[in-house]
């Protein structure tokens, strides 16, 4: 597992539908400082505790998929200041 030592913001989570119409959820994250966003599907067993505009701490896991390693969203919580 991986966490945050930067400060990121959460932005919020998005609902989508796929072209072959199965609905996802994304959940985007923004980078002050780099001014970067990310984007990570937010699966059934992902903890989101934080509200849009919380600096917050993003927990990783890292997976294979065939050949290639993919980050997985494990949980996004508020950082206590």
């Amino acid at each position: 597992m991986f966490k945050s030592t930067k400060d990121l913001v959460f932005m919020g989570v998005d609902s989508r539908v796929s072209k072959s119409n199965n609905p996802f959820r994304l959940a985007r994250i923004g980078d002050p400082v780099a001014m970067q966003n990310f984007e990570f599907f937010v699966g059934d067993n992902v903890q989101i505790q934080a509200q849009p505009g919380d600096s917050v701490e993003v927990v990783l896991n890292l997976e294979t998929q065939g050949y290639n390693v993919v980050p997985r969203l494990v949980s996004i919580i508020k950082k206590v200041k």
